[in-house]
C-alpha cells in the first residue's frame, strides 16, 4: 500500500511539473503551436488558447512522460525555452522554471492546507519540566543529566519541545538543576548529526494498562502501580527499562512498586523475547488549532525548511558526511505514509514537491538548472548558445553524478581506515 502510494505521489508530481510549465508557456506565449503527449494512438485533442494539444497513452511517471511537438505530420523534440531566441531573456527563464515554480506552489499550498487542518500536538514546556528530561549520550557530553529541567532557550521562553531541537544557529539552553541555573551551549550540527534523540522526556514507570493473561497479568501488576525496581537497579523512567532489560539475565524479574501508598514485591516470570505485556504512562499533549493565517505562516516555514534540510544534507554529501537521521531513501519516504490517511499523503506529497522543485535547481541531469546557462550565456554576450554545447553539458552531468557518488564511497572509505 505504501508503495503505490508513494507512486501516486510521483504522478502527481509529474503532471504538476509538466502542467504548470505548458501554463507558463501559454502564459508567456513561448511554445509550440501543437503538442502530442505519450504514445500512439492520439485518444483526444483538446485547444488551449490557441495550443492544440493531443493526447495518447501518456504515463505521468519520470522517464516514460513523453511529450513531442508536431510540426506538419511529423513527431519531433521539444524545443526548450531556451531556444525561443525570438522571446526577451527573462521571459524564457520564466518558462524555463515554470515546473519547477509549480512545484514550489503546490508544495507550499499542501503545507499550509494540512496545517490548518490538522490538529497540532504537541508536549508543553510544563509538561516537560514536570519530570525533566533524559539526555542522549551526546547531550550528556555537552553537560546535560537526567532530569534537567530546561526553562529557556537562547534567554527566550518556548512553547512546545520540539522548539528545544529545531535550531539552525548555537543554541544556548538555560538549564535548572535541582537549585542551580546553568547555560549550555551547543551547534545545531550537534543536534542534527545525532543518531538518537538528543533530548528524551523521563516519563515515570506508571502502568495505565496491562494485557490480560500476559507475564504481568499473571504477576498481579495492576493500573496504577509505579514501578521502582527491577532485580534492584532503580527504574526512575520508562527510558530505563529497556536497558534494565537487556542486562537481566535470569527469566525471573523481582520487581518493587508502589501501589497507593504501599511498596509491594512481586515476582515475574519472562521467557526470552516475551513482552511483559504493561502500557505505560505517557506524556500529556497539548492540542492547538491553528487560524488560516497561522497556517499561511507556519506552512510556508515548513516547506521552506525542507529545503534547507536537503541544502544542508547536499553540501554534507560534497563533504563526504554521512547522511543523517533526518534524511531518508525511497524506504524511508514509503515508511512515512503507513496507511492511507489523506491529510497525511497530502503533507507528504506537498514535501517531495518541494524536494523535488529543489533537485531541479542542482546540476543533476536533465534538471531545470541547465537551461540557466545557455539563458545567462545569451543574457551576458548577446549571443545565441549552441544546441550540441548544451547536449554535451547534458552528457557531462551524467559522470558528475557518477564522480559524486565515488566522492561519497571515498569519504566512507577514509572514515572507516
Amino acid at each position: 500500500m505504501a508503495l503505490i502510494l508513494v507512486l501516486l505521489s510521483f504522478i502527481i508530481l509529474n503532471l504538476v511539473y509538466h502542467i504548470g510549465w505548458l501554463m507558463w508557456a501559454i502564459l508567456w506565449k513561448i511554445h509550440h503551436a501543437h503538442y502530442f503527449f505519450g504514445f500512439n494512438p492520439k485518444i483526444f485533442e483538446i485547444t488551449i488558447y490557441g495550443t492544440r494539444l493531443s493526447f495518447g497513452i501518456y504515463i505521468p511517471i519520470i522517464g516514460l512522460a513523453k511529450i513531442y511537438k508536431i510540426e506538419g505530420s511529423e513527431r519531433t523534440r521539444v524545443d526548450l525555452a531556451w531556444q525561443f531566441f525570438d522571446h526577451p531573456v527573462w521571459k524564457r527563464s520564466l518558462v524555463a522554471l515554470g515546473g519547477t515554480i509549480s512545484l514550489i506552489l503546490m508544495g507550499i499550498a499542501c503545507s499550509i492546507f494540512t496545517t490548518f487542518l490538522e490538529k497540532e500536538y504537541y508536549i508543553s514546556k510544563d509538561t516537560a519540566n514536570k519530570y525533566g528530561f533524559a539526555p542522549s549520550e551526546t547531550a550528556m557530553q555537552y553537560g546535560f543529566k537526567n532530569g534537567d529541567q530546561i526553562i529557556k532557550i537562547n534567554g527566550n521562553d518556548y512553547e512546545s519541545i520540539s522548539e528545544l531541537t529545531e535550531v539552525n544557529k548555537r543554541t544556548t539552553y538555560t538549564v535548572v538543576r535541582l537549585n542551580d541555573t546553568l547555560n549550555i551551549s551547543i551547534e545545531p550540527d550537534v543536534i542534527q548529526s545525532s543518531y538518537e534523540p538528543f533530548l528524551n522526556l523521563i516519563t515515570p514507570p506508571v502502568i495505565m494498562e496491562v494485557d490480560p493473561s500476559s507475564s504481568a497479568d499473571k504477576a498481579g501488576l495492576k493500573k496504577g502501580d509505579h514501578l521502582i525496581e527491577i532485580n534492584d537497579h532503580k527504574v526512575f523512567s520508562t527510558n530505563d527499562l529497556h536497558e534494565i532489560r537487556t542486562n537481566v539475565e535470569s527469566d525471573t524479574m523481582r520487581l518493587l512498586i508502589r501501589r497507593d501508598s504501599s511498596l509491594i514485591s512481586k515476582t515475574l516470570f519472562l521467557p526470552a523475547n516475551e513482552a511483559m505485556g504493561i502500557f505505560f504512562m505517557t506524556p500529556e499533549f497539548t492540542t492547538y488549532e491553528n487560524t488560516f493565517g497561522e497556517s499561511i505562516i507556519k506552512g510556508t516555514q515548513q516547506a521552506f525548511r525542507l529545503i534547507d534540510l536537503n541544502i544542508k544534507a547536499f553540501t554534507g554529501l560534497l563533504g563526504g558526511k554521512v547522511v543523517s537521521r533526518r534524511h531518508s531513501g525511497p524506504i524511508g519516504v514509503a515508511q512515512a505514509y503507513g496507511g492511507f490517511q489523506w491529510l497525511r499523503f497530502w503533507r507528504i506529497t506537498g514535501l517531495l514537491a518541494m524536494v523535488t522543485a529543489f533537485f531541479n535547481l542542482l546540476p543533476l541531469p536533465r534538471a531545470a538548472f541547465w537551461q540557466s546557462i545557455p539563458l545567462a550565456y545569451e543574457a551576458i554576450t548577446k549571443e545565441r548558445f549552441k544546441l550540441s554545447t548544451y547536449n554535451n553539458l547534458i552528457r557531462a552531468s551524467y559522470f558528475m553524478v557518477i564522480l559524486l557518488m565515488i566522492w561519497i564511497v571515498i569519504g566512507d572509505i577514509s572514515k572507516v581506515m
